[in-house]
């Protein structure tokens, strides 16, 4: 938002800034489904698994007996660690800036956020100057 607000703020011409979601790419979607998946698996085992292998006839095995003895941790550990990886899936590090249909700065390709100068520079292309210090730059 501070990037935006210099925009509107200091921009020659009166501009319009909105902020947008950029979409992770379709494989992080797939996995971080999967990922959610996993823990809701995992979720229903911890409070319903031995009933599962009870039905079945069969044996738990030790290290599911240890997950469904300590349910909050189990819960809590899923809950934390499957958001974690779920968040950074989603995340794509984007900030991207078009001016009237053209790409201005782009984080993705410069692998950083714009500074000051980073904004003069690329607005100069598309004809908008910055107003610091009462000077056009």
């Amino acid at each position: 938002m501070q990037v935006a607000k210099l925009i509107e703020q200091r921009a020659s011409k009166e501009l319009s800034v909105k902020g947008m979601d950029y979409p992770p790419p379709p494989g992080k979607l797939r996995i971080a489904k999967m990922v959610s998946m996993l823990q809701m698996s995992i979720f229903g085992y911890t409070f319903m698994g031995d009933k599962i292998f009870q039905a079945v006839g069969a044996v738990e095995p030790e290290f599911l007996q240890a997950l469904h003895q300590n349910k909050m941790s189990a819960f809590m550990f899923t809950w934390l660690v499957g958001n974690m990886v779920q968040s950074n899936l989603y995340s794509t590090q984007a900030f991207e800036i078009y001016q009237g249909g053209k790409l201005v700065w782009s984080s993705l390709d410069k692998k950083r956020v714009p500074g000051m100068r980073d904004l003069i520079d690329s607005f100069q292309k598309t004809d908008v100057e910055f107003i610091l210090d009462g000077q056009p730059r």
